[in-house]
């Protein structure tokens, strides 16, 4: 019986040995400090540019998983060599980028000692000489890292970012709004709340009252450069016919009245007309500066909107 004792206790023993090694082995894998470009939304992001006399940029850094020891320098660049292997690899046709349209803020990025990211880099794209028609492909590659206790692994170090024609971002979203009168609840900012869905349950569209070319406004908060397009997003589960007959008006300037006659006669104000009912989803080019958009009926209806975004530059 001792005999047997003996021989469990050294089995459990050389367990126990095993599972401390492995232990340690998972310890020391999870220790090796990894570093990757952020934000790390997986190996490819989707860039989209604007064909306009504005550069699109994008907004980087380089991260570790854990804090740094020391202070760590990081060369990024851009790596075309490599799009001829993504394209085999993944069974894309995507173009290489011209390297004449692209420029880095920096192609340096610092790491301070007990930080774990760089301040950011900015990638910007101008368009001049490119198809709007062809996708791109841009990798960007950390290159170099002064501290040698850092392994550069492409599988992490390179970021692919897809470049096609696109709008710019929604610069409406959570802005400031007011509109002529509010019933029902359906406050004015409802209309900025990034929420699309038409339906009065969800919670998310607005209403005037009908006293007469109702309105409702987003200010901007300041003047943009460029606002290329606004969409608007109607009521569906009932009313959507009370979105009809409807100016936009864009403004560098607050509006002077709330008349539509007086609107139409101050200077330097953009105006749009929407003939008839609107669909659920109504784009309106612009393309001029701007900062506050109205939307308002020339009738007596009610006015309800699901969502009003403004693409443009901040």
């Amino acid at each position: 019986m001792k005999k047997y004792t003996i021989v469990l206790q050294t089995l459990m023993l050389l367990m126990a040995f095993l599972h401390l090694g492995c232990e340690e082995e998972e310890l020391a894998s999870f220790n090796q400090n990894g570093i990757f470009i952020s934000p790390n939304f997986g190996e490819t992001e989707d860039f989209n540019i604007l064909f306009m006399d504005f550069p699109s940029e994008k907004e980087i850094s380089i991260a570790l998983y854990k804090e740094a020891k020391e202070d760590i320098d990081v060369e990024i660049a851009y790596s075309k060599e490599l799009i001829d292997t993504f394209n085999e690899n993944n069974g894309t046709d995507y173009a290489p980028f011209p390297a004449e349209n692209l420029t880095f803020s920096g192609t340096t990025a610092k790491i301070k000692k007990n930080e774990k990211s760089s301040d950011t880099l900015k990638i910007s794209i101008s368009t001049p000489g490119l198809d709007q028609d062809q996708i791109y492909l841009l990798p960007v590659e950390i290159k170099k890292v002064s501290s040698d206790k850092i392994e550069l692994n492409k599988a992490m170090n390179v970021k692919y970012f897809v470049l096609k024609s696109g709008l710019p971002p929604n610069i409406a979203l959570g802005k400031l709004t007011t509109q002529s009168s509010t019933i029902a609840g359906g406050v004015s900012s409802r209309a900025v709340d990034g929420n699309t869905s038409g339906q009065w349950g969800d919670g998310s569209v607005t209403h005037t009252g009908g006293s007469g070319e109702e309105w409702l406004q987003v200010d901007l908060g300041n003047i943009s450069p460029f606002i290329q397009e606004i969409k608007l997003f109607n009521r569906q589960d009932c009313c959507g016919d009370r979105l009809v007959d409807f100016y936009v008006f864009v403004s560098d300037d607050p509006f002077e009245s709330d008349s539509v006659a007086d609107i139409l006669l101050q200077d330097d104000v953009y105006s749009f007309f929407h003939e008839g009912v609107a669909g659920y989803e109504t784009a309106i080019p612009v393309s001029r500066t701007g900062r506050y958009i109205r939307v308002q009926l020339t009738g007596t209806t009610n006015l309800s909107l699901a969502e009003v975004q403004v693409f443009g530059i901040e």
